[in-house]
């Protein structure tokens, strides 16, 4: 098994080479695949300790970022991530020059302050807005319905929320790929990852990533 940070310097060394980025991205996700998701019990022989390289559950997050608090903690780095849905169906990949416990804690996951829409993060949108999109499907889900879901006046994090509304909560994970550099640095990363990974998900099928 290969340690995380091995593939920041294999996308590092494929800038500027398409084909090599794309290469490097597929064996990333087969090495997320092959791992275990988290859990905070032993699972084949992981530990919950070993936390970074594995998808983890959106409602674990906390729990999994906790298991590393500390010196060296790759959640108090900055980088990317990316989130995903069922086995391996990447939906979106984001960057921060901050820390990847910050910013997935502060967006995405949930620390729930009442029940008014307006206050949840994006993973409780999803499940807010999960019934009525399932029930309907998409393709019915009307202009009138999202504008009766409009629980916040930012369209990313509505549009992500129903992006995983329609492939189910219970399945979506994340996954943390500590990086260092510039701001210009992870923003071109985040920018060429995500062109391999419009690439991917076209080839295998998957729709369009939440970033598009």
């Amino acid at each position: 098994m290969r340690d995380t940070l091995d593939f920041a310097d294999d996308f590092a060394k494929a800038i500027g080479n398409c084909r090599e980025l794309y290469r490097a991205y597929d064996e990333w996700l087969t090495e997320l695949k092959n791992r275990p998701m988290w859990s905070p019990q032993t699972v084949d022989g992981w530990p919950p300790q070993r936390v970074d390289g594995r998808r983890i559950p959106w409602k674990l997050f906390r729990r999994a970022a906790d298991q590393m608090r500390g010196f060296d903690s790759p959640f108090d780095s900055p980088g990317l991530y990316l989130w995903g849905a069922e086995e391996i169906n990447p939906r979106k990949i984001g960057m921060t020059t901050k820390t990847l416990r910050k910013r997935i804690s502060g967006r995405y996951v949930p620390s729930l302050r009442g029940g008014d829409p307006k206050t949840l993060c994006q993973c409780l949108l999803a499940v807010h807005y999960e019934k009525e999109l399932r029930e309907k499907g998409q393709e019915d889900f009307t202009a009138e319905d999202r504008a009766r879901h409009k629980q916040t006046t930012e369209a990313s994090r509505r549009n992500g929320a129903e992006d995983w509304a329609f492939h189910g909560t219970e399945r979506i994970w994340v996954t943390i790929l500590p990086m260092s550099g510039s701001e210009e640095y992870l923003r071109g990363m985040e920018g060429l990852l995500q062109d391999a990974a419009r690439s991917w998900n076209k080839d295998h099928g998957h729709r369009p990533l939440v970033n598009d």
